[in-house]
Parts: structure tokens; sequence; C-alpha cells
């Protein structure tokens, strides 16, 4: 077993998290150049692929690293207004700090798959066969309390990005995490918290 990732701090914790299991090991690199031998016959993403600047190029590419009738399954977030664990850090830091310049959201980013008729086309394109996206809505149950939810969003994600894209000073870093918390907490009401969202999850076969 083998895992990818270009991030080399999430390698860290991995390779410390995987300490015990002698078949796992992992390689520091992007997954669209990585060359494998010998070739294998299941691949999966967990949120990673739609960061792809070309992702038929890249998927091509991975394909060429499966062995035939290999399996490859992946998970992306669905459209952009059913997942608040985005929009509601964005609208917060809208509020607090000011509105970021817009992007493609087609463009690498979380929310590049988001429509599973583009992400059935750009696996048919990069030559997969029995291709299936199942969109499904669930709770997400992160861990920890909900100032820990609102520090963790203003440490990665859109308001992390309008934090360093107005250099946001500390006073203004702590009332968008107030005012993150306090956006959170109905979700935390009823007991742990719980945040809906919406996932794709694809499947697909190399022939």
């Amino acid at each position: 077993m083998l895992g990818v990732d270009v991030s080399a701090p999430l390698l860290d914790l991995a390779w410390q998290r995987a300490a015990a299991l002698p078949h796992v090991a992992f390689h520091h690199g992007d997954a669209t150049t990585l060359a494998l031998s010998p070739s294998y016959d299941r691949l999966i993403s967990r949120f990673g692929v739609m960061f792809f600047a070309d992702p038929v190029l890249s998927f091509t590419r991975m394909a060429a690293q499966l062995s035939p009738g290999a399996k490859i399954s992946f998970a992306a977030w669905g459209q952009i207004p059913e997942n608040p664990f985005f929009t509601l850090p964005a609208r917060a830091a809208r509020a607090t700090i000011g509105a970021m310049p817009k992007s493609d959201p087609d463009g690498p980013g979380p929310f590049a798959f988001r429509d599973p008729e583009r992400v059935v086309s750009i696996l048919a394109e990069a030559g997969f066969v029995d291709i299936a996206c199942k969109v499904t809505r669930l709770d997400l149950t992160p861990a920890g309390t909900v100032d820990d939810l609102a520090q963790q969003m203003c440490d990665i994600g859109p308001a992390s990005g309008a934090i360093n894209h107005f250099e946001a000073g500390p006073a203004q870093v702590k009332e968008l995490r107030q005012t993150i918390a306090e956006a959170l907490r109905p979700y935390a009401e009823d007991g742990p918290l719980r945040l809906p969202a919406e996932i794709n999850f694809v499947t697909a076969t190399k022939p």
C-alpha cells in the first residue's frame, strides 16, 4: 500500500500514524507525474483530486499506473451551497475582514468536482469506464468544540485565505474566530457538533 501527497507535513503525520504498519509506505510527490512499478489494482483519494491543474491529464497518467480492471474511488465536495464547512467561514470573513476577489470554482480547488456530469466527462476522457457519481448528503462530525473548529477554520480554508489576503491583524482574526464560533453554535445545540455536507462519491474502472 502506497500513499502519495505533495504535502510534506501531512506525510510526516501519516508516517507517524502508520509506524506499526509495515505494509504501508508513503511518497512525497505529485501523483500526476509519479511512475510506479509494479502497477496497482486500487486507487483511493479523499478530497485530493479536485486540485489537479489538468484533471484529464492527471487521471490519464494515473491510469497508466494501474492494472487492467483496476478500480478507482474518490470523494469530492458537492455543490457549494450545501457545504457550510466552506460557506460559513467565507461569509464570516466577508463580514469581518472583507470580500475576497472572485475565483473560478471550476479551477483547481475544493469545488472543482462539484458537478457530477463534469466529473464523469473527465474520467471518460481519461479512458475510464463504468463511471458512477453518487451524490450523498451527510453530517460531518468534527472533533473538538465549536471554538476548536472556529480556530481550524481560521487556519485553513476561505477564512484563512481572507486573513492572508488582507493581512488581518490579531484583533481582526480574533473577531473573525468569534464570529465563526457563534455561527457554528446552532449546529451543536442538540449535542456534539454536526455540520451538514454534500459529498460526491465517485467510482470508475480501468478497462
